[in-house]
């Protein structure tokens, strides 16, 4: 149900900020066990996965949430699927796409890059 939720949502850095901030109080301040913490992030990595591949609702967001969207799902410690691969590949496609063409100027697009390599 929680995957769903998420699912369907048009994610800019605000929520990206939301999803980053439940999944850090799971983790630290939710006093559950492993158990349930475990079946907590499959769930938000599934919801972030729906919401990367819905057709209806295609991803949004920037280049930026995208990465965070990713270190969420990869702090679990498990490798991304294929599918999910091919997700964010594609979402990040359409996120520097959208930044080529509404960038008002050339030094937002390089700030974009310049992060993203700093990033590794």
């Amino acid at each position: 149900m929680a995957s769903y939720t998420i699912a369907g949502t048009q994610f800019d850095g605000f929520q990206v900020y939301h999803v980053k901030s439940l999944h850090e109080g799971l983790l630290k301040e939710s006093r559950w066990t492993p158990s349930i913490i475990n079946t907590c992030q499959a769930a938000l990595r599934r919801a972030v996965f729906l919401s990367l591949t819905d057709e209806d609702n295609f991803w949004t967001g920037s280049i930026d949430s995208l990465r965070t969207l990713a270190e969420v799902v990869l702090s679990s410690g498990s490798s991304l699927t294929d599918q999910e691969k091919k997700a964010f590949h594609a979402a990040g496609k359409f996120a520097a796409q959208t930044l080529v063409e509404n960038a008002e100027t050339a030094d937002e697009i390089q700030n974009e890059v310049s992060e993203l390599e700093g990033t590794g």
